[in-house]
């Protein structure tokens, strides 16, 4: 049911002329990640993690189709177990493509999107050695606000992201989820 949405979404955002013409590109960087874990893998709680992401997002325009975005962030994962002392730690790398469309508005740009893409979980410490981890596909919804600043825009962005895992041990596999609310900057020019 979801995907046949999305691809809806998908043939129905393209076939829909930009609102705004032109071309333009923006970069820009992560610049936090709150998130909590479900599911019953090594990683399941309730308690809410925050942590500093690197990586970067990507957007482009063109004329007369919806903006096109690429995110790769990857975001350190603290082990549950407080009683482990490694000092190496775990990284859920979040690797998404999106569509976003622009909305017409006078003083500030505005953006809502939708992206999907995989999570790939590697483990760095000792607390989970015995197990797999499968990447499975994940998706974010996206909002961007801009404010025009010398030519171009400043903007914030704020994603609400499902980073989907499998988890397995042995002959038995679980899903996990990290939810998460990704928070980012950066600065986009037209031309």
């Amino acid at each position: 049911m979801m995907k046949r949405f999305f691809i809806f979404s998908c043939i129905l955002l393209l076939s829909i002329p930009s609102l705004h013409a032109g071309i333009w590109v923006s970069a820009g960087v992560p610049a936090g990640f709150s998130w909590t874990s479900s599911g019953t893998g090594a990683y399941s709680h309730d308690a809410f993690a925050t942590t500093n992401p690197t990586g970067s997002m990507v957007h482009l325009k063109l004329p007369g189709l919806p903006v096109m975005g690429y995110t790769k962030v990857d975001i350190e994962v603290a082990p549950v177990d407080q009683a482990v002392s490694d000092k190496t730690r775990s990284k859920l790398s979040l690797e998404m493509m999106e569509l976003l469309f622009e909305l017409p508005l006078d003083s500030v740009n505005f953006l809502l999107g939708y992206g999907w893409g995989f999570a790939k979980f590697t483990c760095g410490t000792a607390d989970c050695e015995d197990l797999t981890f499968d990447h499975k596909e994940s998706h974010q919804f996206t909002g961007v606000l801009g404010v025009p600043l010398w030519g171009g825009d400043f903007h914030i962005t704020g994603r609400r992201v499902f980073g989907k895992i499998r988890v397995g041990s042995g002959d038995e596999a679980q899903p996990q989820v990290f939810t998460g609310f990704l928070t980012g900057f950066g600065f986009r020019i037209g031309f």
